[in-house]
Protein backbone atom coordinates (compact mmCIF):
# COMPACT_ATOMS: atom_id res chain seq x y z
CA UNK A 1 0.00 0.00 0.00
CA UNK A 2 1.41 3.44 -0.89
CA UNK A 3 0.63 6.86 0.49
CA UNK A 4 2.19 9.94 -1.11
CA UNK A 5 4.76 7.75 -2.78
CA UNK A 6 5.73 5.95 0.43
CA UNK A 7 5.16 2.26 0.84
CA UNK A 8 3.26 1.41 4.00
CA UNK A 9 3.22 -2.21 5.14
CA UNK A 10 -0.23 -3.79 5.31
CA UNK A 11 0.40 -4.93 8.90
CA UNK A 12 1.08 -1.33 9.91
CA UNK A 13 -2.24 -0.19 8.43
CA UNK A 14 -4.06 -2.99 10.24
CA UNK A 15 -2.30 -2.12 13.50
CA UNK A 16 -3.20 1.57 13.10
CA UNK A 17 -6.87 0.77 12.41
CA UNK A 18 -6.88 -1.64 15.37
CA UNK A 19 -5.48 1.09 17.63
CA UNK A 20 -8.17 3.52 16.50
CA UNK A 21 -10.86 0.88 17.10
CA UNK A 22 -9.51 0.22 20.58
CA UNK A 23 -9.37 3.95 21.33
CA UNK A 24 -13.00 4.34 20.26
CA UNK A 25 -14.01 1.33 22.35
CA UNK A 26 -12.13 2.61 25.40
CA UNK A 27 -13.75 6.03 25.04
CA UNK A 28 -17.17 4.37 24.85
CA UNK A 29 -16.39 2.32 27.96
CA UNK A 30 -15.20 5.45 29.78
CA UNK A 31 -18.44 7.27 28.92
CA UNK A 32 -20.51 4.32 30.16
CA UNK A 33 -18.44 4.23 33.34
CA UNK A 34 -18.97 7.97 33.85
CA UNK A 35 -22.72 7.49 33.46
CA UNK A 36 -22.74 4.67 36.02
CA UNK A 37 -20.68 6.82 38.37
CA UNK A 38 -23.19 9.67 38.07
CA UNK A 39 -26.04 7.25 38.76
CA UNK A 40 -24.19 5.89 41.79
CA UNK A 41 -23.61 9.40 43.11
CA UNK A 42 -27.31 10.17 42.70
CA UNK A 43 -28.24 6.97 44.52
CA UNK A 44 -25.85 7.78 47.36
CA UNK A 45 -27.31 11.28 47.64
CA UNK A 46 -30.86 9.88 47.78
CA UNK A 47 -29.77 7.31 50.38
CA UNK A 48 -28.10 10.03 52.47
CA UNK A 49 -31.24 12.18 52.36
CA UNK A 50 -33.41 9.19 53.26
CA UNK A 51 -31.07 8.33 56.12
CA UNK A 52 -31.21 11.92 57.41
CA UNK A 53 -35.02 11.89 57.19
CA UNK A 54 -35.20 8.62 59.10
CA UNK A 55 -32.83 9.97 61.75
CA UNK A 56 -34.99 13.07 62.20
CA UNK A 57 -38.11 10.91 62.52
CA UNK A 58 -36.36 8.68 65.04
CA UNK A 59 -35.39 11.70 67.12
CA UNK A 60 -39.02 12.91 67.09
CA UNK A 61 -40.27 9.44 68.08
CA UNK A 62 -37.74 9.28 70.93
CA UNK A 63 -38.87 12.71 72.15
CA UNK A 64 -42.50 11.58 72.01
CA UNK A 65 -41.62 8.40 73.90
CA UNK A 66 -39.89 10.43 76.62
CA UNK A 67 -42.89 12.74 76.83
CA UNK A 68 -45.28 9.79 77.08
CA UNK A 69 -43.13 8.17 79.76
CA UNK A 70 -43.15 11.41 81.74
CA UNK A 71 -46.93 11.65 81.37
CA UNK A 72 -47.28 8.03 82.52
CA UNK A 73 -45.14 8.76 85.60
CA UNK A 74 -47.28 11.80 86.42
CA UNK A 75 -50.47 9.74 86.03
CA UNK A 76 -49.05 7.03 88.33
CA UNK A 77 -48.21 9.63 90.98
CA UNK A 78 -51.67 11.15 90.68
CA UNK A 79 -53.24 7.68 90.99
CA UNK A 80 -51.18 7.01 94.14
CA UNK A 81 -52.34 10.29 95.67
CA UNK A 82 -55.96 9.59 94.79
CA UNK A 83 -55.63 6.05 96.14
CA UNK A 84 -54.30 7.45 99.44
CA UNK A 85 -57.20 9.92 99.59
CA UNK A 86 -59.68 7.13 98.84
CA UNK A 87 -58.13 4.91 101.54
CA UNK A 88 -58.36 7.80 103.98
CA UNK A 89 -62.03 8.39 103.11
CA UNK A 90 -62.80 4.67 103.45
CA UNK A 91 -61.00 4.56 106.80
CA UNK A 92 -63.04 7.50 108.08
CA UNK A 93 -66.28 5.92 106.84
CA UNK A 94 -65.44 2.63 108.49
CA UNK A 95 -64.77 4.39 111.81
CA UNK A 96 -68.17 6.05 111.81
Amino acid sequence: MTLNGHTIPFAGVVAFITLIAWAVRLESMAQANDERSRENVEQVQVAAKTSADIKERLIRVEEQAKSLAKDADEIKEEQKEQSKKLDEILRKLSQE
